[in-house]
């Protein structure tokens, strides 16, 4: 269950720009008593736009479909400022037993959207009195019971590992002078990193996906992993806009290691994730049957909703029953709440161009679109 809290029980450091971060390594944390069952609660983040649809629908997939878990304690948080949510998705939210969190806002570093989901997680792990804490990406749906997101007595943290857009997997790829020195700023060697078999077979030093991991609550995980990532921004370590883009989940590893934690590597069935280029190639019905989430990304969009609804009646049809009737993901709201979220994407990406100048970081320019 949740509990009050308060402004004075949210952790300051990283939130100022002189602000120094200590980092105290605490070790694991106190295990779970035996045949004690493990209690889970859930937090995402909720913005006006896509991720309202794509929220409730993650939400109330977890309700119809989450087995023991249907009931846990879900809370979200509204990371930033923009537009209003819409009165509707506040409703539906209220009935699923959503609990938006009333917490300031992310100071700085609005324009990394990934800091939100570490601002989140800060207020959540000072919120829930649950035994564990999962993160859950908007683009997600529960297929079935998320048993994998259960810790036993003498485990951490769990998470998928996933070559992704930066892995590396040693000496020679190119992204490995990158992973050098970032666990060099977290007083690591990347040898030290743990080989792991990632979910497309590829052997790569530890990397996670943080769409949707789970850590023990009295671990203070998420504040040691949101001053990681303050750190990290702070450091001049990344020199291109991918190692920025998706620092969330290298820094993610570093925190595991550095904390000494125990983890455990969460398989393709409890995290079974496609993206709408690799979908009609690389997705796998035999497998898919067996997941019990879906982290589905951009394929409920309109081009792939026919294709995602066809292969989903072959391998849980009980689901696309749901999800027919909804159709794609599609951001509520008129043109006025459109102008809105326009407007303060402008005013983030002047931002993090600003950050990039300072910092020396390339990002470059975006591929014509062949299609207009």
């Amino acid at each position: 269950m949740t509990q009050p809290i308060s402004q004075e029980a949210f952790p300051t450091a990283g939130t100022a720009p002189n602000d120094t971060v200590t980092f105290i390594p605490r070790g694991p944390a106190a295990p779970v008593p035996p045949n004690r069952p493990c209690t889970i609660g859930m937090v995402g983040c909720i913005e006006s736009g896509t991720l309202e649809p794509q929220t409730i629908r993650a939400i109330e997939s977890l309700r119809l479909f989450g087995g023991r878990f249907s009931r846990c304690d879900v809370v979200l948080v509204q990371p930033r400022p923009g537009a209003p949510l819409m009165d509707s998705t506040r409703a539906r939210l209220r009935e699923l037993g959503a609990v938006i969190l009333d917490v300031p806002y992310l100071r700085h570093y609005r324009w990394q959207h990934f800091m939100n989901k570490l601002h989140a997680m800060l207020w959540a792990e000072r919120t829930l009195t649950t035994d564990v804490v999962a993160w859950i990406d908007g683009d997600l749906i529960f297929l079935d019971e998320p048993v994998e997101l259960e810790l036993t007595s003498d485990e951490d943290v769990v998470g998928q590992p996933e070559m992704g857009i930066v892995g590396t997997t040693g000496p020679e790829d190119e992204h490995e002078a990158y992973w050098a020195r970032t666990a060099n700023l977290f007083g690591l060697r990347v040898e030290e990193l743990p080989w792991v078999r990632a979910v497309g077979g590829e052997r790569i030093r530890l990397y996670l996906n943080a769409g949707h991991f789970a850590f023990r609550r009295t671990c203070r995980f998420a504040e040691d992993y949101y001053a990681d990532c303050d750190k990290f921004l702070r450091s001049g370590v990344a020199k291109h806009h991918t190692e920025v883009h998706f620092m969330d989940q290298v820094v993610l590893s570093m925190t595991i290691m550095r904390r000494q934690l125990a983890w455990r590597a969460m398989t393709l069935a409890g995290n079974y994730h496609t993206t709408l280029v690799e979908f009609s190639r690389f997705v796998d019905p035999e497998r898919l049957r067996g997941a019990t989430v879906l982290h589905y990304h951009d394929t409920m969009y309109p081009e792939t909703w026919d294709e995602m609804l066809q292969c989903l009646e072959q391998t849980h049809p009980r689901i696309a029953d749901w999800l027919r009737p909804q159709g794609p993901i599609v951001a509520p709201g008129g043109f006025g709440r459109h102008a809105v979220r326009e407007a303060y994407r402008i005013a983030r990406g002047v931002h993090r161009r600003v950050f990039y100048r300072i910092h020396g970081i390339y990002k470059p320019p975006k591929r014509p679109n062949l299609k207009a």
